[in-house]
């Protein structure tokens, strides 16, 4: 195998600095990866981006549901100046890339590098994990677009990673596949792990420091990165992660899990893995159609399996006893996550708790139905006067987000390692103000891609608050200490301070936000087995 060679600018010494007056404007940089050399031209906005590299074989054929496989090589330079497809997914009509080209043949990632620079540069990198519930999303969607971090200094890429029935389906059952697929139910994240491995062998030729990797993730994207803290899979292949909204509660046990293939496999009208293997890719989705309509949260059905193979035990678990990954962690939530859930149904922000609350059957079976009543009573007293469905939606944002959120810093500082808290808390001015502080919100800011977010964030969005933001994430990338805005100090998150900061227009720290709130969870450890470990559960 050839040696990296650093990032070049063709008719240049160096990268860009080193370009006399005379170059072109925009000759193309041509960067050696392992499988091949890889062409894309620098950007007016002082970025370079490659994008659609293959990071592993098309997982077609013989190789659905089976681990990622390597890329085969390529001998001419690959033109990388466009997106490869996302990955096989059920349309969602929230979700841009479900409505753009997307295949099974998806497993690309991208890389944006700063257009300045030496051959000897060596930048932190940011690796992103899109979120969309482990069934939608991808790195196309103009959200991700890592142009603007990357400005900042930084080395950024995104991958794609297989969805739903393709990413995470268990086939285990001995009547469906057996012990071959013991794994299947966490392909996509196995595909996730083997994107950091491309990092660790590629990333220093685009000018990127691989001793130096931050992982950060959204929503399903936060969930895996929480998952690779604590697999020893993906042991070594970063060095400091940030975790947004989602923790480590959704994972699947098998049981529910094999409830759900059952379900697939009657949709799809075939019994074994050999059958299902042979469907085309449209016949896969639409049994995956079928199983998804009619329940509520219906992104939350897949999820990696915890199946003793690859996710072998809850990551909670492993990460409190300091069997995880010792790295520095960023995590935090939005003020009212749940409120997005109101653009997917209204009727949802209207419910009673004694009515919401009864699509989670799990919390009762957990903590008792008069303890369920006890905790509303508490929510309702420290709210007087609030509308029953925003007592519901302030309930679930605990629920599903913040209090499992504090269970994972909680477990991370048990286990030994550093920690450190935010909230996000600037309201979004659409839908008349009624989403507040929603799911995904602070997003847009981090990446600097508010225009493309204007019907989420509004058309006025906070420019200065872009700018908290990616100082925050890029500093933690570079150091693995959180600058606080303003200069303010940022400290760690401990069971007895609990320091948060909060980042709005105006940024500042707090200890232990909503205390009474968080306390009334006690003892509950939202680590996908208690809860019991599929929220869902009563649906299969």
């Amino acid at each position: 195998m050839k040696a990296p060679r650093p990032l070049r600018l063709l008719a240049c010494t160096a990268l860009v600095a080193a370009c006399s007056d005379a170059a072109p404007a925009a000759a193309p940089w041509t960067v050696h990866v392992d499988t091949g050399d890889v062409r894309a031209t620098p950007g007016a906005d002082g970025s370079v981006a490659f994008l659609g590299i293959p990071y592993a074989a098309p997982p077609v054929g013989a190789l659905r549901w089976a681990a990622p496989a390597p890329a085969a090589p390529w001998s001419s330079p690959r033109d990388v100046s466009t997106f490869g497809p996302s990955c096989a997914q059920v349309v969602d009509p929230e979700e841009s890339t479900s409505t753009g080209p997307q295949s099974e043949d998806c497993l690309s990632l991208n890389v944006w590098a700063p257009a300045t620079g030496t051959a000897t540069t060596r930048r932190p990198v940011m690796v992103f994990v899109h979120g969309g519930g482990w069934t939608n999303g991808g790195t196309r969607d103009p959200w991700y677009d890592g142009a603007a971090l990357s400005r900042r200094g930084v080395v950024v890429v995104s991958m794609n990673y297989r969805l739903g029935v393709f990413g995470f389906l268990d086939l285990s059952d001995a009547a469906v596949g057996g012990t071959s697929y013991a794994a299947s139910g966490s392909v996509g994240l196995q595909d996730q792990v083997a994107a950091m491995r491309w990092v660790q062998r590629n990333i220093a030729s685009f000018g990127g420091d691989p001793g130096n990797v931050t992982v950060f993730g959204h929503s399903a994207g936060a969930m895996s990165v929480t998952a690779m803290l604590a697999s020893p899979d993906a042991r070594g292949l970063f060095h400091k992660a940030i975790v947004q909204s989602g923790a480590g509660n959704l994972l699947r046990s098998p049981e529910v899990a094999r409830r759900i293939t059952q379900r697939v496999l009657m949709a799809a009208g075939v019994t074994s893995v050999d059958a299902l293997r042979a469907l085309p890719t449209d016949a896969v989705l639409a049994a995956e159609r079928t199983v998804l309509d009619g329940i509520f949260l219906e992104n939350l059905t897949f999820a990696p399996t915890i199946d003793g193979t690859f996710v072998r035990e809850a990551p909670l678990a492993v990460i409190a006893r300091g069997d995880g990954a010792h790295v520095p962690l960023l995590t935090g939530t939005v003020a009212t996550e749940a409120r997005y859930w109101i653009l997917y149904d209204s009727l949802f922000g209207t419910l009673a708790p004694s009515v919401g609350l009864a699509a989670f059957p799990w919390i009762a079976s957990t903590v008792g139905a008069d303890r369920v009543t006890s905790i509303i009573a508490g929510y309702q007293s420290r709210r007087p006067g609030v509308r029953p469905g925003d007592l519901t939606l302030a309930l679930a944002t605990d629920v599903f987000f913040r209090v499992p959120q504090i269970r994972l810093a909680e477990a991370h500082v048990a286990g030994g390692s550093t920690a450190y808290m935010y909230q996000f808390t600037w309201p979004t001015p659409i839908a008349g103000g009624a989403l507040q502080s929603p799911h995904g919100v602070e997003v847009p800011f981090v990446f600097a891609s508010t225009a493309a977010a204007h019907d989420f964030v509004g058309d006025a969005p906070p420019a200065s608050l872009t700018t908290t933001m990616q100082d925050v994430w890029v500093g933690f990338a570079r150091t693995g200490a959180p600058p606080g805005p303003g200069g303010a100090a940022w400290a760690a998150y401990t069971p007895t301070t609990r320091s948060t900061f909060v980042l709005d227009v105006e940024s500042h720290p707090v200890d232990d936000p909503a205390g009474d709130d968080r306390r009334a969870w006690d003892g509950v450890a939202f680590d996908s087995r208690s809860p019991a470990v599929d929220p869902l559960a009563s649906a299969f």
